[in-house]
């Protein structure tokens, strides 16, 4: 993508961040990745050195959303009700930006601020306090509503919808749209995060879904959107985007984001029923226009599309959104001869990578502890409540936010137990270890790990190599392990590009974000090189 014109002089045009001013900024976005693998590299750590991941992301301490020294009011400027002009112009139209976005802006810098106490006990209550230094945007009263069952108008005999509750949606026909290994987009999950008020207004996520459907009302497209007054549980980081954009008086909240909550693993965004008579390109095309409505209505500063499908970042990227890349790691069966056994998989490793998988497995094994993998069907009700101790101690250790609620794992009890696969490891009667999965079709998604003390190599065995015996068995094509840790790569799971696409509704700052997205973008592609260099698997023409 072009990056368009160089910015000009800020002190001539005072919206307008300088351009190596901003970059400064955005250079916080590699160093947040780093942090997440702990800053340290993966090909110089002891190989048997034991590591610990964590399962939400890090942040440094001192960076917030805005100036400490400002006004709390003016840290987060959320537009208020009645605050609003007429609504600024979303991705779907020719004409962004002029007078009227800076007045807009001025005006929410001199709003009074929200009753802060009160609110920011709420809070508390409803989000789980940030690391040190990171502050949760203040609540305030979100900005006017796109009402449910009113969008812009049908386009070519499609009516949008804008759904505030998935619960609204008959789950048979919201899971028609969905595709063979996706288990996070189907109407269970997505009722369990918010029947559990995991999702909601405390926590900062409000569901403001897109459907679409045809003449006879059958159900032929959707949007997981989210109204969002924070950037928690992304895992595609912009909170030095926020942070640039207060430095230049932009307001960054409310955004949107098209994404399964707190859930970072490749799917549809845009998924449109498979069916004769569907006319998929005007489907998409009338869901997008309900994403600019719903942008528009809730004067979003911007829409993002996060972990979507390599094709969904193409087609959005010629709606005037910026694709962007990032990575992850993640394990592939063989595709001209799936594996037999782990051995099988081991096979095709270099001799030193294979015995080292082997002694971490030995040692794994060496601590007396029951090991044992088992569905959601499976678990008894004293594994479940072990399941979320676990969970909430991990979040503690690493200083994290608690995104799934107590609620979450009663409610998965009942509804996902299909779909939940766990390794856990006893001490006795008591599981000490174990880890949070999904799996569907032919995909195995790996999400939580917990301990409740240290035991070399435990990690290991539990978060990747039970797991990658499983989708052997399963004859999965793909194990997707979650976020962070380069420490995958000796463990067989390797790069693999993901994609989000953005939208900035500030011209200038959309041009500066797409200078950054640009330059970042090379840096992933030579990291994957570099990883790819690192691989466990030995070439076709070396020995065994």
């Amino acid at each position: 993508m072009e990056p368009g014109p160089q910015p000009v002089d800020g002190t001539q045009h005072p919206r307008v961040l300088e351009h190596a001013a901003l970059q400064a900024a955005l250079a916080r976005e590699v160093e947040q990745r780093e942090a997440d693998d702990h800053r340290e590299h993966p090909l110089t750590r002891d190989p048997g050195e034991s590591h610990d991941e964590p399962q939400d992301e890090q942040h440094e301490p001192g960076e917030v959303l805005a100036h400490e020294a400002e006004p709390p009011h003016d840290r987060v400027a959320l537009r208020r009700p009645g605050a609003v002009g007429e609504a600024r112009r979303g991705p779907g139209d020719d004409d962004r930006g002029g007078e009227g976005e800076a007045a807009d802006r001025q005006r929410d810098r001199d709003a009074d601020p929200p009753p802060e106490a009160a609110a920011l006990e709420e809070a508390k209550d409803g989000c789980e306090v940030a690391p040190p230094g990171v502050r949760h945007p203040l609540p305030v009263t979100l900005p006017r509503r796109a009402r449910a069952g009113q969008g812009p108008a049908s386009l070519s005999a499609i009516d949008l919808k804008i759904v505030e509750r998935i619960g609204d949606v008959a789950a048979d026909e919201w899971d028609r749209l969905v595709g063979p290994g996706d288990p996070f987009l189907e109407h269970a999950f997505l009722a369990a995060l918010e029947a559990s008020g995991s999702v909601g207004a405390r926590a900062g996520c409000v569901p403001r879904l897109v459907t679409a459907r045809d003449r006879g009302g059958r159900l032929v497209g959707a949007v997981p959107l989210y109204l969002k007054t924070n950037s928690y549980g992304e895992f595609i980081f912009d909170w030095s985007w926020a942070n640039a954009a207060h430095r230049s008086g932009i307001r960054y909240y409310p955004k949107l984001v098209a994404a399964i909550p707190f859930t970072p693993a490749t799917g549809q965004r845009l998924p449109v029923l498979d069916a004769p008579g569907v006319d998929a390109a005007a489907v998409t095309g009338a869901l997008l226009a309900g994403v600019a409505e719903v942008a528009d209505a809730e004067q979003a500063s911007s829409t993002h599309f996060l972990f979507c499908t390599e094709a969904e970042s193409r087609l959005l990227g010629g709606h005037r959104y910026l694709p962007r890349l990032s990575m992850q790691f993640h394990w592939h069966n063989r595709p001209e001869r799936p594996f037999e056994s782990f051995d099988d998989y081991l096979s095709t490793f270099r001799s030193r990578n294979r015995k080292q998988v082997r002694k971490e497995r030995e040692v794994a094994a060496s601590h007396g502890l029951e090991l044992r993998t088992a569905t959601g069907a499976e678990l008894e009700p004293r594994d479940w409540k072990a399941l979320r101790g676990l969970y909430r101690e991990n979040v503690a250790r690493h200083g994290g936010i608690a995104y799934l609620r107590d609620a979450f794992f009663e409610i998965a009890r009942e509804t996902l137990g299909h779909r939940l696969v766990a390794t856990l490891a006893y001490r006795g009667a008591d599981a000490v270890a174990g880890t949070i999965n999904f799996e569907k079709g032919p995909h195995l998604y790996g999400r939580y790990w917990g301990c409740l003390a240290d035991y070399q190599m435990l990690h290991f065995e539990l978060c990747y190599y039970r797991l990658i015996e499983r989708a052997i068995e399963r004859r999965c094509t793909l194990f997707e392990a979650g976020a962070q840790g380069e420490h995958k790569l000796k463990r067989g799971l390797t790069p693999a590009l993901t994609h989000s696409a953005h939208f900035i509704r500030d011209p200038d700052f959309g041009e500066a974000v797409a200078r950054f997205i640009a330059a970042e973008a090379e840096e992933v592609q030579q990291e994957v090189r570099l990883y790819d260099e690192h691989s466990p698997f030995r070439a076709a023409n070396e020995p065994p």
